[in-house]
């Protein structure tokens, strides 16, 4: 897919490579071997050799014809004489059936711009292995201003598919629009919007079918007196796996601050690398390397951030969400230097959002898996229910017990921040892997890991479902002490047992009515070893002046 992309979001190279793009695309999205029976069945199919060679020829050729740096008009308009080599026409008859299985035509346009209309042929290839590709007719509609400076551009893709004995993948109903406008150093600022009706991968031997409906993907850049902001956004309507359904994913983020100079000269040395195809990666890494470390000294001085606004989906209703930010703070040109230095410069902060109805969703869906298989030839199975609260109770137990999380109106709410080189959640400091193996291991690191797993975690209750009666009124009302204590025991299912005074206070109808809303709060267990266990506890309810409820 990084294809279709590539040349969708890049559109001052040739318009036309986007349709052989698309092309290209549907050969390299399917990742198995290309002998059908070494397949793994949880993988989507191969491309033939054969229609893998004749796409990649037929975007070389188009690649290496054009001139980057001409007017956006010329380029076009040159589009519409092309004609492949001999070598590449001959893969192409193999394959489509026509050495030219592409078109690009001038087309009329509203006065003042140029049109052009680009189409690819569709294509029903089977392989010598029985391996099936087919997609419909692709369409590209171009509207270029006057100025060749303004750029409209329409894409359409019906479908696509590929089939093996094993896994067939389809994809429906591709539309793409772009709107963008070229600026310094022949940068080209505006939005491109793909919207895909659905992705299937469907396995036909053991394995996992998945399902993604109504995507909508969104990159824009937008330009600033000196630097540069680059947008992207995705979400998904539903994504259904394994029996299972996540809907409504969203992921907005925003790189800012991205200096404008320094991209114009990257943007300059990638197109004339371009080009270079008898490069070794090495060579290709150290020709690079230099315009990257200009990238880096420019983030450092221009403050680029990458900006999370929005990462977050829903399961069974209910939505878990991550919001943060990540940005250099203090670095220096002699810290792109040294990976360990430049990872202590960097400073990120992420507030994640987690339902525990979701928890207790997903140790339902894992559970009901679990007893399905315990009960497999077996008289009976641990009930799914005991089974999937016993696993809420363990996640978050650990979570709250180990001071990860807080729990507030039944959502658990986490902070991290990294700072220095120091990774805290909820202001608990966590050991982050070194980035340089030590020659010895020492003690404090045995004695660290020890205490971040420790055997016993306390019961926790939860504050949501437990709400002790308001103080008497004549207590509020002359604002006087009040202190009482109970004794009690919270069994492994969380439910209080057991309950008694332990010191009662001077109003003993009050005592009563504490003991009856006490006896109904619900606790995460304990946890002993990693199991739910019970554990005997007490409970001081001390009135705190002017306050008129616990």
């Amino acid at each position: 897919m990084k294809n279709i992309f590539k040349y969708i979001i890049h559109v001052n190279l040739p318009l036309l490579r986007i349709t052989v793009a698309a092309g290209l695309f549907a050969a390299t999205s399917l990742q198995a071997s290309a002998d059908p029976a070494s397949a793994a069945p949880a993988t989507a199919p191969a491309p033939p050799s054969a229609l893998l060679d004749a796409v990649v020829a037929m975007a070389r050729d188009i690649g290496q014809h054009q001139d980057a740096h001409a007017p956006m008009r010329a380029q076009l308009d040159a589009l519409t004489t092309f004609r492949h080599t001999p070598e590449t026409a001959q893969k192409l008859l193999k394959v489509f059936g026509s050495e030219q299985p592409w078109t690009f035509t001038r087309v009329p346009a509203a006065q003042g711009r140029h049109g052009y209309l680009g189409m690819l042929a569709p294509l029903h290839y089977v392989s010598e292995q029985g391996m099936a590709v087919d997609w419909s007719a692709m369409r590209i509609d171009i509207a270029l201003d006057g100025a060749g400076r303004n750029m409209v551009v329409r894409g359409d893709w019906g479908s696509i598919a590929a089939e093996d004995k094993n896994m067939r993948f389809s994809q429906r109903d591709l539309r793409m629009t772009s709107r963008r406008t070229r600026g310094a150093g022949d940068l080209w600022f505006g939005d491109t919007e793909l919207d895909i009706g659905s992705v299937k991968v469907e396995a036909k031997a053991p394995g996992v079918s998945m399902a993604l409906d109504d995507i909508r993907i969104k990159v824009g850049m937008a330009a600033r007196p000196k630097t540069v902001e680059i947008g992207y956004g995705v979400t998904i309507k539903a994504i259904s796996a394994g029996g299972e359904r996540v809907d409504n994913f969203k992921l907005v983020t925003r790189i800012t601050n991205i200096d404008k100079a320094a991209m114009v000269r990257f943007k300059a040395l990638v197109d004339k690398r371009e080009g270079a195809e008898k490069e070794t990666p090495q060579q290709r890494i150290d020709a690079m390397t230099p315009a990257l470390k200009a990238m880096g000294k420019a983030a450092i001085a221009y403050g680029t951030a990458l900006e999370i606004d929005e990462l977050s989906a829903q399961y069974h209703g209910n939505s878990v969400s991550l919001k943060g930010r990540v940005s250099l703070q203090g670095a220096t040109e002699a810290d792109l230097d040294s990976v360990t230095t430049l990872v202590k410069k960097i400073v990120a902060h992420f507030d994640i959002k987690v339902p525990v109805a979701v928890l207790r969703d997903v140790s339902s869906a894992v559970a009901t898996r679990q007893a399905s298989a315990q009960a497999n030839g077996q008289a009976s199975a641990q009930p799914v229910a005991s089974i999937a609260q016993t696993m809420t109770d363990i996640m978050v137990g650990k979570a709250l017990n180990n001071g990860y999380a807080r729990l507030e109106k039944d959502v658990l709410l986490s902070s991290i921040d990294l700072r220095g080189g120091i990774l805290r959640i909820n202001g608990k400091e966590l050991a982050l892997p070194s980035l340089t193996a030590p020659a010895v291991a020492s003690a404090p690191a045995a004695v660290s890991i020890a205490r971040a797993s420790p055997a016993f975690l306390r019961a926790r209750r939860i504050d949501d479902r437990c709400a002790l009666p308001d103080y008497p009124p004549d207590v509020v009302r002359l604002d006087q002490p009040l202190r009482l204590s109970m004794r009690f025991t919270v069994g492994a299912d969380g439910i209080v047992r057991d309950l008694a005074l332990a010191a009662p206070s001077q109003w003993p109808a009050y005592d009563q009515a504490v003991l009856a809303a006490a006896a109904h709060c619900i606790y995460l267990p304990a946890l002993r070893d990693g199991l739910p266990a019970a554990v005997p506890m007490t409970w001081q309810v001390v009135r705190e002046p002017g306050s008129t409820r616990p």
